[in-house]
């Protein structure tokens, strides 16, 4: 990695559970520098020290004395001390071990493609989230491609969660979101891989394009809400075998189960009144799909491609 002056990054205490070796990377994004995680010499594991940007400090045991190592994504890292920040106008972030706390009340700020949330640099730390009772709201791109993050916990007055939200959380495999949930941004899930079931909850009336797609390991998905299930929603979802839609949905969009190859099975309301072109396209193993006495348009290719069809309940 790239060498660079010790006072252009943070420092702080750290342990490597599974890592062998220390080293930082240029975090193009922030201007800061990226802890990341794994291996560079088997004989130094564990290793505690502190991690100053571009320089390894912690005894002997890595590789080479003071020499940087890249290290990759998806190992835990765990800090030995406390570090945190402010992520909204009346919230601020604490990252302790492997728990990042999200505490205060009202909404957290909005991040960018370019700029993600404050605690990025930190990431490879941060395997539960957990979502003060007084937050209103996760902000776009907050954790985007935090990808060791297996959980996380959100607060009762959580009404948005922003685009690209968790997109890329690819070690997320459970969430419950909140009753009172309003809107869910465009990708705010997808590309999550381990996530195993979604239920969408009454209260949420937006349903951002592609929120779901690319989860590989979405088994099921039970959609309760009155907003339309959205453009390419669980778009490419491989492992989605069950739906349940609730009977406020009233559309289905175009493309909203493109390719789930395992899907089996559709249980469609009695609210669905329209249901987009290419919705159901290649899902190979679609075998009965019951559609209610409301639906009075259905686009064209809905089913193309979907060839184990038995019955079709109109």
């Amino acid at each position: 990695p790239q060498e660079v002056p010790a006072a252009a990054g943070p420092a702080f205490k750290f342990q490597l559970r599974t890592v062998q070796g220390t080293g930082v990377e240029p975090d193009v994004h922030h201007g800061r520098h990226q802890l990341f995680g794994i291996a560079a010499n088997p004989e130094a594991q564990g290793v505690v020290g502190t991690l100053a940007a571009g320089e390894a400090q912690d005894g002997a045991e890595t590789a080479e004395e003071n020499a940087p190592v890249s290290l990759q994504a998806r190992d835990e890292v765990i800090l030995l001390e406390d570090v945190s920040g402010t992520c909204g106008p009346d919230l601020t972030w604490t990252l302790s071990g492997n728990v990042l706390t999200i505490s205060g009340e009202g909404t957290m700020t909005n991040y960018t493609s370019s700029s993600y949330g404050p605690w990025y640099s930190y990431r490879s730390s941060v395997v539960r989230v957990e979502v003060g009772d007084d937050v209103t709201s996760i902000g776009d791109y907050a954790f985007y491609g935090c990808d060791v993050i297996s959980r996380v916990t959100f607060g009762s007055k959580v009404t948005a969660i922003g685009c690209d939200a968790f997109r890329g959380c690819t070690g997320l495999s459970r969430i419950e979101l909140p009753d009172g949930l309003v809107s869910i941004g465009d990708y705010a899930f997808s590309g999550c891989s381990s996530l195993g079931s979604a239920t969408i909850p009454e209260s949420v009336t937006t349903l951002g394009r592609s929120a779901f797609s690319n989860c590989d390991a979405l088994v099921s998905a039970t959609v309760n809400c009155s907003a339309p299930i959205s453009y390419e929603c669980f778009n490419d979802c491989d492992a989605l075998s069950t739906v349940v839609i609730g009977n406020k949905v009233r559309y289905i969009d175009s493309y909203a189960f493109y390719s789930c190859d395992s899907l089996s099975g559709v249980n469609m309301g009695t609210g669905i009144t329209s249901i987009g072109y290419h919705a159901f396209e290649y899902c190979r193993n679609l075998q009965t799909v019951a559609i209610p006495d409301s639906v009075t348009t259905i686009g064209n290719e809905c089913f193309y491609n979907s060839g184990q069809i038995g019955r079709a309940h109109v």
